[in-house]
């Protein structure tokens, strides 16, 4: 998802959070995740999608290249 640049909503866990990092939004309970979706699926979501979608390309440049990942 990070190098397809894609906006990451992902279950609030230590693993989910260092791999999307801080540009990634975060649920705990399934109620959680369907306010998020809703918020960032309606009108005026566009913008925090796209935000999270640069964070996602930027995580993915910064800890998930191949010569990093092959050290």
């Amino acid at each position: 998802a990070l190098g397809a640049g894609s906006a990451v909503l992902a279950q609030d866990n230590r693993f989910n959070r260092w791999m999307a990092g801080e540009g990634a939004r975060y649920f705990g309970r399934a109620d959680d995740c369907a306010d998020q979706l809703d918020r960032l699926l309606g009108s005026g979501g566009e913008a925090e999608r796209n935000a999270m979608e640069a964070a996602s390309r930027a995580r993915h440049m910064e800890a998930f290249q191949w010569p990093d990942i092959l050290k």
